[in-house]
């Protein structure tokens, strides 16, 4: 081997040789003096310099010694000088060396390059005698690590790593993109399993009885997910590279996340290595020249070598920005790694390429559109929503609603399933309290036996409900006369959805009537809350389209529509079932003796809407009317039975003004008489007391089926009947004040509740009903408290104050709105204090109306004595009609003054009860 492939290839550096305080780089190079001393001035003033160069050709010999004026920069271009480039050639610096027999080594490598004709051995003899004085010294600490010297560099055996290189391996660690992001677990376990591969990356390597190689270091890139590796080795590149592949697949070197194997690549450029979260793994390159461009065909052999190429984009010749750039859209994220880790800072021809990362441009291209063309997008994606809405939605709904009406799948329907089970299998009564326990006994609805009454009206329900739906059905009668009880009883075995209006009407808000609603049907998914987002959507569609926006957003009417079209195809799917069942079981063939069924057996689904117009004023009644109308057409359609349930006695009217085209089906109940109370009550209560304490409470309660239960809750508390049946006129003389005299606007929240009648009217109800049980409806409306008008009667009735009875089509008479209120007015007429109130209040109105009207008749007789002045002008008849009506005016005026002067002395006697002084 000859002295100077000796020196180019072996590559003997001293880094730091420190003689009497003189501080040496010796640095390993093959370019021109200019370019080192530029690159070592970048560190410090430079005390001297010298590059060792062949005497006959004059060329470097690949390394070169410099000291500077600082010795304390030595360590600092140690490490900034380490594997830097020039020109594409590595300058690699080796170890420190600290000891005064430095300089021996340093003259004796000196005096070699001056005699090129020396022989290897001689040197190789000279540089192992120095450096065993450096081992003698304590101060050598790693003594010319970098002088490698063996007997192998005789002329007979050859250096055994010709070869140096840097290998790539991807796939090692998942890609960091957006989503990835994370300082938890998942970025210290990766850490760890970095340092364990940069401290020993052999795992990745075949064995070393294989092929020959050392590899100097490793560094991990963890953000683009592999490493790199230097290596040393007397194969080619190629050869190695091959190899190193062959060994990853063949020891099936997979990565843990996504269990593909690993593979290795060459790296032709410049390692470069960032942690930077703004530059994230890109599928698109931007490759800058530094220099001229380079051609799209070079571009792809260079690239193409790493994975899927899409598209390779350049700048045209016409563009003069710079730098200048191309740009390489790749197939996937590795793909991209492995080019860009691979080949940044490759020079092809005179062009460095420097390579980094490039946002792809939004695919959303259709999205930005629409974002941008507000007009159109938004009509388009409420219509999209709609649709959605259509196709997915309404059929679930219909789903959850036919299964509130069957009750297939409600645990309540097994319950019963498996008592009914466990019972016929067991027959052991001391089972029922375990199940009872468990909730699984059976909770069968049973009507008092002693509730004679009502047995012919359930009867006629359920003859009604057999038959095909044509009419809808009220139940109408006073609040606690037993009419929910009796559609429980009569339903237990239907297929029924309840409707209960007074949760409804009176919602404090859009959304929760709404959700109250879908909870009674069963109406899942429900989407209530966007109705409160109806003026925010229309307020953004303002704003966005510079426009005023209306009825964008859902609204209430819209959202209780779509809650009756999924009852509605509940309904339609029951019957469906329901006339095909009907088609199969009327051919005879298909009834068999085993099980045989009747068409009346058969039940149609039933809807029972109760607490139907109770209010006449809230703040969704519009409810009655929308619930009016879908039952008018289901019933026409034939698909179910809808059955209003009311205390309202004008629910008749309006159910029939809206069943113009059907027959309304009444069902019209009443309090219990006497006997069958008594029943109730002795059956409630047992045996405990006697009729003779019982029969004056019942008595003075009636059949009002509430109030005798009221009395039997209070009597099995431990109150006499006598001290409950007290306390019970009490709250129901409480709850007439309340509904009577709530007139003043101030005491009540919502004025629609104020009363549509005056105190006179009320106490006057009140007078008449505490001395009678029934009054004349004629005779009352004609009372001077009332002249005649009777929506004063009428709202009475609607709030439950009173009970109006009919007879051939018109109101006959009137009574208490419940049997205790008869009471409830006794007890108040027997307060002193308040009769006098009272009546000062009503004479006080009496008198108003009484002088309104005197008023009235003295400003027409004044105008008829007037007439009556002109005597000359009038002829005889006409003055016999003017005495006559002026006598007439005046009988009118005196009998006036005496009400007046009555109601005054009537006045005087209630304020001397009331102890007033009075002028």
């Amino acid at each position: 081997m000859h002295v100077e492939d000796f020196f180019n290839e072996a590559m003997i550096n001293l880094n730091f040789i420190q003689d009497g305080g003189k501080s040496v780089v010796a640095v390993q190079i093959n370019q021109e003096k200019k370019q080192v001393v530029e690159l070592l001035k970048a560190f410090g003033d430079l005390k001297a310099f010298n590059m060792v160069k062949d005497i006959q050709t004059g060329l470097s010999k690949g390394f070169a010694f410099c000291k500077y004026l600082d010795p304390t920069i030595t360590d600092i271009v140690y490490k900034g000088i380490y594997w830097a480039k020039i020109d594409g050639l590595l300058i690699e610096s080796a170890n420190r060396v600290n000891d005064p027999n430095a300089a021996l080594l340093m003259d004796q490598m000196i005096n070699f390059t001056k005699n090129p004709d020396g022989s290897n051995r001689n040197l190789l003899q000279s540089v192992t005698n120095s450096s065993k004085l450096f081992s003698e010294s304590e101060s050598a600490t790693g003594v010319i690590n970098n002088l490698k010297f063996e007997t192998a560099l005789s002329k007979d055996q050859p250096n055994p790593f010709l070869n140096k290189g840097t290998l790539w391996f991807d796939n090692v660690f998942p890609l960091v993109h957006f989503f990835s992001i994370s300082k938890g677990i998942r970025l210290i376990f990766l850490n760890r399993y970095a340092r364990t591969l940069e401290e020993d990356p052999s795992s990745l390597f075949p064995t070393k009885d294989q092929i020959s190689y050392e590899i100097v270091k490793s560094a991990a890139n963890i953000k683009e997910g592999g490493i790199f590796v230097d290596y040393k080795t007397n194969l080619e590149n190629a050869e190695f590279i091959k190899a190193v592949n062959k060994n990853l697949v063949d020891s099936g070197v997979r990565s843990y996340f996504n269990f593909n194997y690993v593979r290795a690549h060459h790296v032709v450029g410049t390692p470069f290595i960032e942690d930077m979260l703004g530059h994230l793994p890109e599928k698109r390159l931007k490759v800058e020249f530094e220099g001229p461009d380079v051609p799209m065909e070079t571009l792809y052999t260079e690239f193409r070598k790493y994975g899927r190429i899409l598209d390779i984009i350049t700048q045209p010749k016409s563009c003069k920005d710079l730098p200048r750039f191309a740009m390489v859209q790749f197939a996937s994220l590795k793909y991209a790694s492995n080019a860009k880790n691979c080949l940044h800072g490759e020079k092809i021809n005179e062009t460095r390429l420097s390579i980094q990362y490039e946002k792809e441009e939004s695919k959303g291209g259709y999205f930005k559109w629409l974002f941008e063309h507000p007009k159109i997008s938004v009509p388009i994606l409420l219509v999209i929503l709609a649709g959605t809405t259509y196709l997915i939605f309404d059929p679930l709904r219909a789903w959850f609603v036919t299964n509130e009406m069957t009750k297939r799948y409600h645990f309540t329907y097994y319950r019963q399933k498996i008592y009914s089970w466990w019972s016929d299998f067991t027959g052991n009564e001391y089972v029922k309290p375990l199940l009872g326990r468990l909730g699984l006994e059976e909770k069968s609805v049973k009507q008092n036996e002693s509730w004679k009454e009502r047995e012919k009206e359930e009867t006629r329900l359920k003859d009604l409900l057999k038959e095909i739906p044509q009419n809808v059905i009220l139940i109408s009668g006073p609040r606690g006369c037993g009419k929910s009880e009796m559609i429980e009883h009569a339903l237990k075995d239907n297929m029924k959805v309840i409707i209960n209006c007074d949760d409804l009407v009176d919602a404090p808000s859009d959304y929760f009537m709404l959700s109250k609603f879908s909870k009674q049907v069963g109406f899942y998914p429900e989407l209530s809350f966007l109705v409160s987002f109806g003026d925010l959507i229309n307020g953004l569609m303002g704003t966005a389209t510079g426009t005023k926006a209306t009825n964008v957003g859902t609204t209430v009417d819209s959202e209780v529509e779509k809650i009756l079209g999924a009852l509605t195809c509940a309904c339609i799917n029951i019957s469906k079932s329901q006339k095909k069942n009907r088609q199969f079981f009327k051919d005879p063939s298909n009834q068999s003796s085993e099980a045989k069924l009747e068409l009346t057996d058969l039940k149609f689904p039933v809807i029972v809407i109760e607490g139907f117009m109770t209010k006449d004023i809230a703040k969704y009644d519009f409810l009655y009317e929308m619930l009016t109308v879908w039952a008018q057409k289901t019933v026409a359609d034939h698909l179910a039975h809808v059955i209003f349930v009311s205390n309202n006695p004008g629910s008749v009217k309006y159910l029939d003004k809206a069943s113009s085209n059907a027959f309304l089906e009444k069902i019209i109940l009443n309090d219990a008489p006497l006997d069958s109370a008594m029943s109730y009550v002795k059956s409630r209560l047992g045996l405990v007391f006697s009729p003779s304490e019982l029969l004056p409470c019942v008595e003075g309660l009636g059949g009002r089926k509430t109030d005798l239960e009221l009395l039997v809750q209070k009597i099995k508390i431990g109150m006499s009947p006598q001290d409950a049946y007290n306390e019970i006129i009490l709250k129901s003389v409480t709850e007439i004040r309340k509904i009577g005299m709530n007139r003043n606007e101030s005491d009540v929240q919502d004025k629609k509740h104020v009363a549509k009648w005056n105190i006179a009217q009320f106490w006057k109800i009140v007078e008449l009903l505490s001395k009678f049980e029934e009054i004349s409806y004629d005779d009352l409306r004609y009372h001077a408290v009332f002249g005649g008008d009777e929506m004063p009667l009428q709202y009475m009735e609607n709030s439950g104050l009173i009970n109006i009875f009919h007879s051939n089509g018109r109101p006959t008479s009137l009574k208490a709105g419940r049997p205790v209120y008869r009471a409830a007015f006794g007890k108040m007429m027997s307060d002193k204090k308040l009769v006098a109130s009272m009546g000062v209040e009503t004479n006080k109105i009496l008198l108003s109306q009484i002088v309104s009207s005197i008023e009235k008749l003295e400003k027409e007789l004044l105008t008829l004595i007037e007439i009556r002045s002109e005597r000359n002008s009038l002829t005889r008849a006409t003055r016999n009609g003017l005495e006559s009506r002026i006598e007439f005016i005046a009988g009118q005026l005196t009998a006036a003054n005496k009400s007046c002067m009555d109601l005054d002395e009537q006045t005087r006697k209630y304020k001397e009860n009331l102890q007033l002084k009075t002028k």
